[in-house]
């Protein structure tokens, strides 16, 4: 997984974390988990933004938004 460069410095941390945790691409099986984990640390845009950036299924947010994949758990 490649670390995109237009994340602000505020997610950089903690997309590098995820890429070293997810060398490979996340798999979808883990995307609700580390949503879930990550949702308390971040405000919805910062999330939301993280996770678009981060994750191959990141048009979910954009198709159905924050609040509505949350709940989804």
């Amino acid at each position: 997984m490649n670390m995109p460069d237009s994340l602000p410095p505020t997610l950089s941390g903690a997309a590098r974390m995820l890429c070293s945790a997810y060398p490979g691409g996340m798999p979808d099986s883990a995307y609700f988990a580390v949503l879930d984990l990550l949702y308390e640390h971040f405000s919805d845009r910062n999330l939301a933004e993280l996770m678009a950036a981060i994750a191959a299924v990141g048009n979910l947010l954009a198709r159905h938004g924050l609040h509505a994949v949350c709940a989804g758990d």
